[in-house]
Formats: structure tokens, sequence, C-alpha cells
């Protein structure tokens, strides 16, 4: 159980340090964090293919 513990507290520090590297990134693309997060995991870019030459998505 101890080690359960501790790994959930070394994930959720790991996490907590994210925040501000997302707020400084949110900012330069004009999102808040929660924003950017929340269009990282609804929009998922990286699932799918983008013909270079059109940009159209490659399903």
């Amino acid at each position: 159980m101890v080690v359960r513990n501790v790994a959930q507290a070394v994930a959720a520090l790991q996490a907590a340090e994210l925040v501000g590297d997302m707020d400084e990134l949110a900012t330069h693309v004009g999102l808040t964090s929660l924003e950017m997060f929340g269009l990282a995991v609804v929009g998922m870019p990286w699932d799918t293919k983008a013909d270079p030459a059109s940009g159209e998505v490659i399903h």
C-alpha cells in the first residue's frame, strides 16, 4: 500500500511541475492551460495523419 501511495505522490508532483509549462505554452496561443489540455484530449491530432500537400486528414 505504501508503494502505491508513493507512486501516486510522485505522479502528482510530476503533474504539478507541468502546470507551469502548460500555462506558458498556452499563453503563446491565447488559451488557458485547461483549454489547451481539453483540445489535446478531444482533438488528439496524433491519432490522425494529414496529407502534407493539402493538409487534409487521411483516415
